[in-house]
């Protein structure tokens, strides 16, 4: 093991930074895929001439899978992310 490296007390200025990571990323990279998937669905449906009130279930669900996926790879970004004074590491016991 890395004799350099060292814990640090988790303190409220390092958790708002790992928070703030996960909601602004999640937030903005959710909305810009949501809006992609649902654009693409309702112009796939709408060129097949399909009632769009009834794919709005479609769309909901696309959204849905597209924002786990989404919130997952956040997740691992704030988790490999180097801040300012510390990184997170994930180590065996």
């Amino acid at each position: 093991m890395n004799e350099s490296l060292a814990e640090v007390e988790l303190t409220q200025r390092r958790l708002l930074s790992v928070y703030w990571l996960f909601i602004w990323r999640g937030m903005l990279g959710g909305a810009v895929f949501g809006a992609i998937i649902g654009f693409v669905i309702g112009l796939v449906i709408g060129f097949m001439h399909g009632d769009l009130g009834s794919a709005s279930l479609l769309i909901a669900a696309a959204g849905f899978i597209v924002g786990i996926v989404w919130s997952v790879l956040v997740l691992r970004m704030a988790l490999t992310k180097r801040y300012k004074d510390f990184r997170i590491a994930i180590v065996g016991l």
